[in-house]
């Protein structure tokens, strides 16, 4: 889909405001009220730009990328607005793809309306995507084969204590998803949204207690509202408190559900486990049965002053609207990671917030761990994933990790000749190792390791399936310039090969500088 001279003007009016926010100081409206300008400045030069196998013809390219942003933190009683923005003027010196302005970012609000249990969230998050999901990864910035998301979320809740024990809360929600094209050759992508409304009574068990829940979800897309994937779903859950720690539940309840023009009706039943023997560690364990068969939603994290880890795993319906912007989410990345373990050292919120930032900045730490590749398919899909994460931080070495393993599936088989498109079975395998050393109090030496498989296999008469393969080395030098200022430089080798075709190996350099007012 061609990018409009409305969407055009948009990022550039954004992009406006942005450089004109870098001309004024940080904004201190009180202690917990901050504007924070910032920006970055970037030149690779990679020698397979076009990511072109072995045997083809190959292009050099110097890319320059300029990226205007804002950190915004907001903290009142009631109400809360914190988040990062920032659009990038990527420009191709060799053109070998078309310059464009790209946003980034995730901004989350939440106020609670004087104190009364009504409340709002809501959050705006851009991030680009490839195309498709087995391709080879570029090691710089790519708009011949990407499209931005953006991803708009709003939700009225109540949240209300009805006696000690005793809680009721209800949610509204609506979540929409634009993909924008960032090439002309890209064929447009519908626009997706999902309502939902949730109702819950929950009394808290000093020995016994109870829950009673009731959800709906509806997720569409397109201009004619195509329906994708509806869920109704009611369920009592009887709790029981071991210890003052160890709480177990037994639910049990009715579905029903509809995927395209297919309508499921059945029984749900399951057991939950929740253990948090301090206030370092916490377990949350819940297996259910449901029409689509055995399904379950497990987490597992503990801190310390040093050391942070965190391993969740699933296996539920999801759609394409749910899934966007699983990248951008702080919890699981490294911001979260590092936030638990200054939790004990920085026990207030917005002072921890401050040197995360402060850390990210002056170690040039990646702010993504893990899987970043985004798999695009309108269909209602049987998602499993599983995923551990590590951090430690040490005198001078913060170490990240993570691995993890995802599969996924259309629930109803029949989707395979749907008007959305083609449902595919894909899985994917990664880890991601990243280290980083302090030399000296203002230099910093990083680098890091990165392997991927990915096996993408169509429902089509020919069965086809692609295989991907990938493996990156990185490694860089951090030089800090001044409080505000960090200068970066390193290099990056990384290979990959897609089905029966070449390897493509690609190499950068780059240089960078970041800065914030």
């Amino acid at each position: 889909m061609a990018t409009t001279h409305h969407e055009t003007r948009h990022r550039l009016s954004w992009l406006a405001l942005a450089l004109a926010a870098q001309s004024i100081a940080p904004i201190a409206l009180a202690q917990t009220h901050s504007v924070t300008p910032t920006l970055g400045a970037r030149a690779s030069v990679s020698d397979n730009a076009t990511q072109a196998a072995d045997g083809a013809t190959k292009r050099s390219e110097t890319t320059l990328s300029v990226s205007p942003g804002l950190n915004l933190a907001y903290r009142s009683a009631n109400s809360r607005l914190e988040g990062q923005v920032q659009l990038t003027s990527v420009n191709y010196l060799e053109g070998t793809q078309a310059d464009r302005v790209l946003p980034t970012g995730l901004v989350l609000f939440r106020t609670d309306l004087g104190g009364q249990g009504f409340g709002l969230d809501a959050s705006l998050a851009a991030e680009q995507v490839r195309s498709t999901f087995g391709a080879v990864t570029a090691g710089t910035p790519n708009t011949a084969d990407s499209y931005t998301n953006t991803r708009f979320r709003i939700s009225p809740f109540l949240d209300r204590p009805l006696s000690e024990f005793t809680r009721l809360t209800a949610r509204l929600e609506r979540t929409q998803v634009r993909s924008s094209a960032n090439d002309d050759a890209l064929a447009s992508r519908p626009n997706t949204h999902t309502d939902g409304a949730s109702v819950r009574l929950l009394r808290r068990p000093t020995r016994i207690g109870y829950a009673l829940d009731a959800n709906y979800q509806d997720d569409r897309a397109g201009q004619a509202s195509t329906r994708i994937y509806t869920e109704r779903l009611a369920k009592a859950t009887l709790l029981y408190a071991l210890t003052p720690e160890i709480e177990v539940g037994a639910f049990a309840g009715r579905e029903s559900s509809q995927v395209f023009s297919q309508r499921f009706s059945d029984s749900v039943k399951g057991l939950q486990l929740s253990w948090r023997p301090g206030e370092r560690t916490q377990v949350e364990l819940m297996a259910e049965d449901r029409f689509y068969g055995r399904g379950w939603l497990a987490q597992v994290s503990h801190r310390t002053p040093f050391l942070a880890f965190g391993v969740n795993t699933s296996r539920q319906v999801d759609t394409y609207t749910n899934n966007v912007g699983g990248t951008l989410t702080s919890s699981g990345g490294t911001r979260g990671l590092l936030d638990a373990i200054l939790t004990t050292r920085i026990p207030d919120e917005a002072e921890r917030r401050r040197a995360v930032e402060e850390l990210m900045l002056k170690r040039n730490l990646p702010a993504g761990l893990g899987s970043s590749r985004d798999l695009y398919d309108l269909n209602a899909q049987l998602r499993q994933a599983t995923s551990a994460r590590l951090a430690f931080m040490g005198r001078r070495t913060i170490t990240t990790l993570a691995t993890g393993f995802n599969r996924a599936a259309p629930v109803d088989q029949a989707s395979a000749t749907s008007i959305l498109g083609p449902g595919n079975r894909t899985r994917e395998q990664y880890s991601d190792l990243d280290v980083n050393h302090r030399l000296t109090p203002l230099t910093v030496l990083n680098g890091g390791l990165r392997w991927s498989r990915t096996r993408t296999a169509g429902l089509t008469l020919l069965g086809s399936e692609v295989r991907t393969r990938e493996f990156a080395v990185r490694a860089g030098l951090g030089l800090t310039l001044s409080p505000q200022s960090t200068l970066t430089f390193g290099m990056r080798h990384q290979r990959g090969q897609a089905g029966n075709a070449n390897r493509v190996i690609e190499n950068i350099v780059f240089v960078g500088l970041d800065h914030r007012f």
